[in-house]
């Protein structure tokens, strides 16, 4: 659960238990809807500087699937780029858990401008904490600042709990 560390949370620490990237090392799954620049498992390398950007389509996402694991998600930290105000950050976007990929619950929505900056970072409690899901999905929901359809950001961590099969 978070207790104040904005970027040490669920990815953080599978990826310090298995010594890399938590996707390099098949524990998670992190795929997007499209990709423009750099690849989308990028995100939760807390100490990387760049960013992962997807096409200029309405409703992209960046999806994480937890495979034979389940999280109960609680809140979430999106760190965005080194670009200044007015550029593609995020600005509309929720937060979506399912179990089969075909069905989705919200955990979270938002519609603010608080990432519209250089480097700015935001951990949001979710407004529906319950449920455990295999996969959770950001999933832009509007133009961003810019006023394009362009998925930006260069990281993300989730908090919560981590189940793993039995235990939930």
């Amino acid at each position: 659960s978070f207790s104040g560390r904005p970027f040490y949370g669920i990815m953080k620490t599978l990826s310090v238990e298995a010594n890399q990237n938590a996707h390099l090392a098949g524990i998670v799954n992190i795929t997007a809807s499209s990709s423009d620049h750099n690849e989308a498992y990028q995100v939760i390398d807390m100490d990387w500087d760049d960013l992962f950007f997807t096409e200029n389509k309405a409703n992209q996402w960046i999806q994480f699937d937890f495979k034979e694991k389940s999280v109960k998600l609680d809140h979430y930290t999106i760190k965005t780029h080194k670009f200044p105000s007015n550029f593609p950050h995020l600005k509309y976007w929720v937060i979506e858990g399912s179990n089969d990929e075909n069905s989705w619950d919200e955990i979270d929505r938002r519609a603010i401008t608080v990432l519209n900056g250089k480097n700015k970072f935001q951990t949001f409690p979710c407004k529906k904490a319950d449920g455990t899901f295999r996969f959770i999905r950001l999933r832009q929901t509007g133009m961003n600042a810019k006023g394009t359809f362009v998925l930006a950001l260069t990281n993300i961590e989730l908090f919560g709990q981590l189940y793993i099969p039995g235990e939930e």
